[in-house]
């Protein structure tokens, strides 16, 4: 057993002293060709200055919301309303407006507000700008290298494709599913909307016609069921005569106009902006240093990778200088030796 351990101790031992050896020949190896790798440093240094030139520019709009202050019942108008919903089996809804305010950042990324925005022509064509020929006032496909080749490897990997077809809602709430962030914070009753877009102009537009659209829909919702819970009422109460259920109906019914009063008076329903859409002075994306550093950062690991497999190969830079000067090295040009017409020997 103990001759069996010393074995097993000293296969481990050699096993760690093999990788280490493998890691210091890794490193000496790129340390032979770091000239290489600084190289390629450069070279991704060049490349990520390019492609932020050529990266287009975002800004950031946000828009500042609270919840809206509404009105809550009394304790006591709420214990009768506990009481006649139990008697008629009716789930009337809270007075309150936390409910109203997370419906209202639900409904940013709708399709109830993708409908409403996709009801106005003049939103549609600059949300949809390439797709709007402008000059023959329709809708056409765009196109595009990109677009045919993706299609075309789908259709290579048995992929479905889905045909082209003009803007509609469904599209609208893609859009929004990708544009709209909504930013809460557990210290603060503000939330933030947010969006990236390259037209601050627009994005600002775009905010509030989104905000309008969602608190627009959820007071109008409200107001229906306020006017239907009244009908109700009305009812229930022209066929009751006990004094309580009556006393109760009344209470329920003033709460229900109270809703109906506020939902009718054109203010702001669920949220309510602390000020207009706001965008930012400056482009917020593409971030100069996170894109220079990433491709920075390929670039090294390329050049590292190079460095290895040139040490591997035993191939100096030289090497490779030499064979690229060699192909494009005019060869001599061959003097023609002159021939004395006396030389030759005339035919018989």
């Amino acid at each position: 057993m103990l001759r069996r351990a010393r074995g097993v101790h000293m296969s481990v031992a050699q096993g760690d002293t093999s990788q280490t050896q493998f890691m210091r020949d890794i490193v000496s190896s790129i340390w032979r060709h770091k000239w290489i790798v600084a190289g390629f440093v450069a070279l991704g240094l060049v490349v990520g200055i390019v492609q932020l030139h050529r990266a287009p520019r975002t800004y950031t709009v946000s828009l500042r919301v609270a919840s809206v202050a509404m009105e809550q019942s009394s304790s006591r108008a709420a214990d009768r309303l506990g009481g006649l919903a139990a008697l008629a089996g009716v789930a009337l809804p809270s007075s309150g407006n936390g409910i109203g305010f997370e419906l209202y950042q639900a409904g940013l990324t709708s399709r109830s507000a993708a409908d409403v925005l996709a009801r106005q022509p003049d939103f549609m064509q600059a949300m949809f700008a390439g797709e709007w020929d402008a000059a023959n006032k329709r809708w056409r496909e765009p196109r595009s290298m990109m677009r045919s080749i993706r299609q075309a490897f789908a259709r290579l990997i048995g992929a479905p494709v889905t045909p082209w077809q003009p803007p509609d809602a469904a599209q609208v709430q893609e859009a929004l599913n990708g544009l709209v962030t909504v930013q809460k914070s557990a210290a603060s009753p503000i939330v933030v909307i947010s969006i990236r877009v390259p037209n601050p102009i627009w994005g600002r537009e775009f905010l509030a016609k989104l905000h309008r659209a969602v608190d627009g829909g959820l007071r109008d919702k409200s107001l229906d069921r306020a006017n239907r819970y009244i009908d109700y009422l009305n009812q229930e109460l022209a066929g009751t005569s006990t004094t309580d259920v009556r006393a109760s109906l009344v209470a329920t019914l003033i709460d229900q106009e109270k809703q109906r009063m506020l939902a009718s008076s054109g203010l702001d329903y669920a949220a309510d902006p602390l000020e207009p859409p706001v965008a930012s002075r400056a482009p917020t994306s593409p971030s100069p240093m996170q894109v220079i550093g990433v491709y920075v950062l390929i670039f090294v690991v390329l050049g590292m990778a190079v460095a290895f497999l040139m040490s591997q190969f035993k191939i100096e830079p030289r090497d490779i200088v030499g064979r690229v000067a060699g192909r494009f090295r005019r060869p001599p040009a061959t003097s023609a030796v002159p021939v004395d017409r006396w030389q030759v020997t005339p035919k018989s």
